[in-house]
């Protein structure tokens, strides 16, 4: 959230960059994994179970605050932020993150279902050789597309079918896209350790009642 907007209670706001028209916003959606998957660390869905995420907002008030504020949101997981902190790390000059989600639970009547696009790309210069002041670019696209079952058996868009209904995008310096990436690459290994211990901690326990049982007979 900005920092206009109100708060009730604890903020998950992990970092925040703003400019006088747009800003980016990474907030904790990380969920803990249960005893039975402990070694997981985080969530990864399924048996009704949420996937740990790290959200992103961007929001684009060029136009005007209120309904003129353009608010998208996206989510990764929590080793893609290692990841590009990896990337970073070692000095990759052109980096090309991208992702498209759809949401086929909500398929509408016409076969249609929500998708969400991220980009995260770096690059020394833009399309006509020229360097970029602000090598980062970040966008986040809505729209919606066509259901179809990928040959791992997973859900992607159809090919062709995405049709774009709003997007949004951010320009970052070197500088300011490492200090959120660590930033927000901190936050992650605290909350492990802080969430993950006591997890592992009933697990080895289950797990030394399970053998002492089994050697008891």
């Amino acid at each position: 959230m900005s920092n206009n907007e109100k708060s009730y209670g604890p903020s998950p706001q992990i970092h925040i960059y703003q400019t006088s028209k747009k800003l980016l916003e990474f907030t904790n959606k990380m969920v803990i994994a249960d005893v039975d998957t402990y070694g997981n660390v985080h969530s990864r869905g399924g048996g009704g179970n949420i996937p740990s995420r790290i959200g992103l907002q961007i929001q684009d008030y060029s136009a005007g605050t209120g309904d003129a504020n353009i608010k998208l949101f996206a989510n990764i997981a929590p080793s893609e932020i290692a990841y590009l902190l990896m990337l970073v790390q070692r000095g990759d000059k052109d980096i090309n993150f991208v992702q498209q989600k759809i949401i086929a639970a909500k398929t509408n009547n016409e076969g249609r279902a929500p998708v969400t696009k991220l980009e995260i790309i770096r690059a020394d210069k833009d399309k006509n050789g020229n360097e970029r002041r602000l090598k980062w670019f970040i966008r986040i696209t809505n729209g919606s597309g066509s259901p179809k079952k990928s040959t791992t058996g997973g859900i992607q868009c159809a090919p062709g079918s995405f049709t774009k209904e709003k997007e949004a995008f951010i320009n970052l310096s070197d500088e300011d896209m490492f200090k959120a990436l660590y930033e927000v690459q901190t936050f992650i290994e605290l909350w492990q350790m802080v969430n993950a211990i006591p997890v592992i901690k009933e697990a080895q326990k289950q797990l030394a009642e399970f053998y002492s049982k089994r050697q008891a007979i």
